[in-house]
């Protein structure tokens, strides 16, 4: 082989190696601009897929909402009628009362009103005997008493009883 032949072979061998080398350096980079963008892929999907869960969880938010807004007018209608049940049952509850007390103070006004009239026998059976007189003013809580000696026309004694609502 001749020294031209010689070059021309390591110039070919050269050139090929030069080559290949220039395609291995091609081939990493290609590999490595792949290995980059399924990372961004991967990323990507990860994103996606979260927003997929966050609307998914909008979603289910959402139709809470709507079923709250949906039963909201039958549970204003459901309170409005126990309002009027609580309402009218303390009514009936303050009419009881009413009732109640005013059965008492018509038995306190009948019980009283017995007294005065023992009252008013024993007195009539006092000025029989004697020239007293004994003067009453019958009030709702109270009663007013005078006792007077007709002869002398002088008074002997005088005073006033008030009832509460506890006396009997």
């Amino acid at each position: 082989m001749s020294s031209d032949s010689l070059i021309t072979v390591v110039t070919g061998v050269l050139q090929a190696g030069g080559l290949g080398i220039f395609v291995l350096f091609l081939v990493r980079g290609i590999t490595a601009r792949l290995i980059s963008l399924e990372g961004v892929v991967e990323a990507q999907k990860r994103a996606i897929e979260s927003v997929e869960v966050r609307a998914n969880e909008a979603e289910k938010v959402a139709a809470i909402y709507k079923a709250l807004i949906n039963d909201l007018p039958d549970l204003l209608d459901k309170q409005r009628k126990l309002t009027d049940q609580l309402k009218d049952d303390i009514i009936n509850a303050q009419e009881a009362l009413i009732q109640s007390k005013d059965e008492k103070l018509e038995e306190l006004a009948d019980s009283g009103l017995q007294h005065v009239r023992s009252l008013e026998i024993g007195l009539h059976q006092l000025q029989e005997k004697s020239n007293l007189v004994l003067g009453l003013d019958i009030g709702a809580k109270s009663v007013g008493w005078a006792l007077m000696d007709q002869s002398s026309q002088k008074i002997i004694d005088l005073g006033v009883r008030i009832f509460n609502e506890k006396e009997g």
